[in-house]
């Protein structure tokens, strides 16, 4: 454990403000994680951090992410449009390790990580509270901020992006209430119920599709450890519940939509999964069949012929309006069936690993990664494409603060 500095004090408050600091916009964001960066960089927390690096290369994760890396690279290297695909690939491997260092830079120093929770559990009441205002009662809160003035314009869905970030930061936000004390529950305790009332409000099935995973993940993880415990029962049952219970509500408020859609043949109902979605991933999938050992190169499939023709029954879409919205699909085109497959390895090894890990030691800290894990992947099934640059940096530091966590420093 270091000597602690005031630069070390800034990283751990500006990295904790970091992804609730989306409700400004993602220049804020990029600005927020840069400057924690120069900090850390800075101080004498570099060295703990860089060796972290180093000996995470050596694992078997670190081997798998690096391979999969690699693979894209080489997949790039085919593109149409090299640089884009190949500074797609370079600045995801360049995230990965920041967050490798984030994670160096906090677990040697509990002092830190409370730092750290405490800045994110304000700054998330602060985000998700100015959302929540701004979408429900005044939206001229939301058009102040983006300094475009006082107007009274509803906004409708607008923080329907921000709301994403929720299966991200709800699971850290439960850790604070559990492992701190005071004010500091409550703060933790009101910043989740807003960040769950705001998908809510904003309709944001992707961030549901998301807590079903997680719930499911965590299920999964328990019942693994003991499949004779009560609680393991029960989250099984509440997994089957929480399911059946959206699918409910999915095909009661959407039921109208088979009215909209083309007539033909889709693969889910549509009041499940909107006939757009299914018409992406159809075309997407068309890309794949003409490139599918190494895909068409990454972050490009909106470039392919055909891609801008418009959407049959939605013609003011493209065909790929920018990405397919699934990630699997995104990956399986644009890097070929080979580097889906390096990723599934990839994501199958860490998830192994973390189930393994908290059979061995029921460390609860393994249980908050299960579920950012869960909460992400299955989330980004139907949002955000997977070379979003402010959508992967959040979850990789989301994930590199909860896994250096050590409940030895709550308080």
């Amino acid at each position: 454990m270091l000597k602690t500095q005031p630069l070390h004090s800034v990283f751990a408050v500006l990295i904790g403000a970091a992804i609730p600091s989306l409700v400004l916009g993602r220049a804020v964001f990029a600005v927020v994680v840069g400057l924690s960066l120069l900090a850390l960089l800075s101080s004498d927390l570099r060295s703990q951090a860089w060796r972290e690096v180093l000996a995470a290369s050596k694992t078997t994760v670190g081997f798998a992410v690096i391979a999969t890396l690699l693979l894209w690279v080489l997949s790039a290297l085919g593109s149409n449009f090299i640089i884009r695909s190949l500074e797609a690939v370079l600045r995801t491997g360049a995230f990965v390790c920041i967050a490798v260092m984030v994670f160096g830079a906090l677990r040697p120093e509990p002092r830190l990580q409370n730092l750290c929770l405490k800045s994110l559990a304000v700054v998330s009441l602060i985000g998700a509270g100015i959302a929540l205002l701004a979408t429900m009662v005044m939206p001229e809160l939301y058009w102040c901020l983006r300094l475009e003035g006082w107007s009274s314009v509803p906004i409708n869905s607008a923080y329907k992006g921000y709301a994403a970030i929720s299966v991200l930061l709800v699971p850290i936000l439960i850790w604070i209430f559990l492992a701190f004390r005071n004010v500091w529950q409550l703060v933790s305790l009101m910043a989740a119920a807003c960040f769950l009332l705001l998908v809510w409000e904003t309709y944001n099935r992707a961030a549901i599709a998301g807590f079903i995973g997680i719930v499911f993940a965590l299920a999964l993880t328990v019942f693994v450890n003991d499949a004779r415990r009560l609680v393991a029962i029960l989250c099984v049952g509440l997994t089957s519940l929480l399911t059946a219970s959206v699918l409910i509500w999915l095909k009661v408020t959407r039921n109208h939509t088979i009215d909209i859609a083309p007539e033909t043949y889709w693969y889910f109902p549509v009041w499940l999964i909107d006939f757009q979605r299914q018409t992406i991933w159809d075309h997407a999938y068309q890309v794949f069949e003409t490139a599918p050992w190494f895909g068409v190169g990454a972050n490009t499939i909106n470039f392919t012929p055909g891609a801008n023709q418009p959407l049959p029954g939605n013609e003011s879409l493209h065909i790929i309006p920018a990405h397919p919205h699934n990630w699997t699909i995104e990956i399986m085109a644009e890097t070929g069936g080979l580097g889906l497959f390096a990723l599934l390895v990839t994501l199958a090894v860490i998830a192994v690993s973390l189930i393994l890990k908290y059979r061995k030691t029921g460390t609860p800290r393994y249980l908050m990664v299960v579920a950012m894990l869960a909460g992400y992947w299955v989330s980004g099934l139907f949002n955000f494409s997977y070379w979003s640059a402010w959508w992967q940096v959040s979850f990789v530091l989301a994930v590199a603060v909860a896994a250096s966590l050590s409940k030895t420093g709550a308080r």
